[in-house]
C-alpha cells in the first residue's frame, strides 16, 4: 500500500495514529454484523408478535371487505385509513425501535463508546464524484463489497426458493383455507426462511468483521518518513518529554539498586509483588541495612539477579511488605523489625555455615 507521494506504507500504525483515528470517528465496523443484528430482532419479533400481527391483518382485511361491499365514500375511505393506521402504527413503531436498538448495540459491541464531534462535521470532499468513482470501481473494498453482495444474494435466493418449495403444496391450497390459513402460511414461511439464512449470514458477518479490522489497520499503516516525522513532533511535546524523563529516572534508580545487590546477604520477598535485599556486617553495622528494594517488575529482576549471584531468596509476606513500606535504600531497618529480620538472618547464616562445612 502506498500513500499519495508514492511511498510504501511498511510500518505498523503508531499508538498516536490509532488514537487520532479513534478521536476522529474512524473505527472499523462491519455493516454485515449490523444486518445480522437486525435480522435477529426481526426473528424474535415474528416469533413473539407473529400471531397478533396475523390476527390484526385478518381483522383488517375482513373489515375492509365489508366496507368495500358498501358504497364507497370519503367517509368509508377515512374509516379504512384510520383502521389501517391504528393497526400498523403500534407494531411498526415497536419494530423500528428494536431495529434502532440493534443498530446501536452492534456498533457499541464492535467499537465501544467513542463519541466524536469530528465525525459529525460536514466533509464536502465526500461530494467530489471523482474519488468516489475510483473507490467504487478501482479499489479492493469495492471488490470485497461486490463479493459480499453476491454471497448474500445467493443465500437469500437459495433459502427463499427452498422455503417456497417446501411449502409449495400448502401455498397452492392456502386460498381454499381462507384468510387465516393464508396469513399463518405467510408468517411460517417468512420465519423459516429468515431462520435458515441466519447461520450463513452470521458466518459472513464474522468474516467481514475480521476483514474490516484488517483493512482498517492496513489503511492506517505508515511510511518510514511518517514515523520519523511523528517522532520529531512527539519529542517536542512537553508531556512526552516529561514521560521520557520519568522513565529514564526510573531506569537509573533500578540500575543503581541492582548495582548494590551483590552486597546483600538475603532477599526477602512477598513473593510476587515486593522484594527487599538486606545486608549486614557484624561489627561494622549496628543493624541490617536495605541494599536495594523493588516492586512488581523490579522485584522480579531483583529475585532473578539474586539467584544468579547465589543470594538466598526467602519468602516472608508480612516482613517483605513492612520493609518495603518503612525502610528506604541505604537506611537501616527500624527497631520494630529487628526480631523478625534477625530470625531470617539466623536462618541464612546457618545455611551458609552448613555449606561451608560441607565444602571442607
Amino acid at each position: 500500500m502506498e500513500n499519495e507521494d508514492g511511498q510504501e506504507k511498511t510500518e505498523e500504525p503508531s499508538a498516536k495514529r490509532l488514537e487520532d483515528a479513534k478521536k476522529s470517528g474512524d473505527l472499523p465496523q462491519s455493516r454485515e454484523l449490523q444486518s445480522v443484528g437486525s435480522l435477529i430482532i426481526l426473528l424474535y419479533y415474528f416469533y413473539f408478535m407473529g400471531s397478533s400481527l396475523s390476527e390484526g391483518m385478518q381483522d383488517f382485511m375482513r373489515r375492509s371487505l365489508v366496507s368495500m361491499s358498501r358504497r364507497i365514500t370519503i367517509h368509508t375511505l377515512k374509516e379504512i385509513g384510520a383502521e389501517l393506521f391504528n393497526l400498523v402504527l403500534p407494531p411498526l413503531g415497536l419494530f423500528l425501535f428494536l431495529l434502532l436498538v440493534a443498530g446501536v448495540g452492534s456498533s457499541l459491541i464492535q467499537t465501544g463508546w467513542h463519541p466524536s464531534e469530528k465525525a459529525l462535521e460536514p466533509n464536502f470532499e465526500k461530494l467530489n464524484p471523482i474519488p468516489g468513482f475510483k473507490k467504487l470501481f478501482f479499489s479492493g473494498n469495492s471488490l470485497a463489497e461486490l463479493a459480499k453482495s453476491l454471497f448474500k444474494l445467493a443465500i437469500v435466493s437459495t433459502f427463499a426458493y427452498l422455503a417456497v418449495l417446501n411449502n409449495f403444496e400448502n401455498v397452492l391450497r392456502a386460498p381454499l383455507g381462507g384468510i387465516q390459513t393464508c396469513m399463518a402460511l405467510i408468517m411460517k414461511t417468512m420465519y423459516g426462511f429468515m431462520k435458515s439464512s441466519l447461520m450463513w449470514l452470521v458466518v459472513l458477518a464474522v468474516i467481514d468483521l475480521i476483514y474490516q479490522r484488517y483493512s482498517h489497520r492496513q489503511k492506517l499503516r505508515m511510511t518510514k518518513q511518517e514515523v520519523r516525522d511523528e517522532g520529531k513532533d512527539q519529542e517536542g511535546n512537553p508531556q512526552v518529554r516529561s514521560a521520557i524523563r520519568a522513565m529514564a529516572k526510573k531506569r537509573l534508580i533500578e540500575q543503581i539498586g541492582l548495582a548494590n545487590l551483590p552486597k546483600a546477604d538475603v532477599v526477602i520477598t512477598n513473593p510476587t509483588h515486593y522484594a527487599v535485599a538486606l545486608e549486614y556486617r557484624n561489627g561494622e553495622m549496628t543493624a541490617p541495612r536495605v541494599a536495594t528494594r523493588g516492586k512488581d517488575r523490579v522485584a522480579e529482576r531483583i529475585k532473578a539477579e539474586a539467584r544468579v549471584l547465589g543470594i538466598p531468596v526467602i519468602e516472608n509476606r508480612v516482613l517483605a511488605r513492612s520493609l518495603y513500606s518503612i525502610a528506604r535504600v541505604g537506611e537501616e531497618i527500624p527497631p520494630e523489625l529487628y526480631t523478625a529480620v534477625a530470625e531470617v538472618l539466623a536462618i541464612v547464616f546457618k545455611i551458609r555455615q552448613e555449606q561451608m562445612s560441607v565444602g571442607r
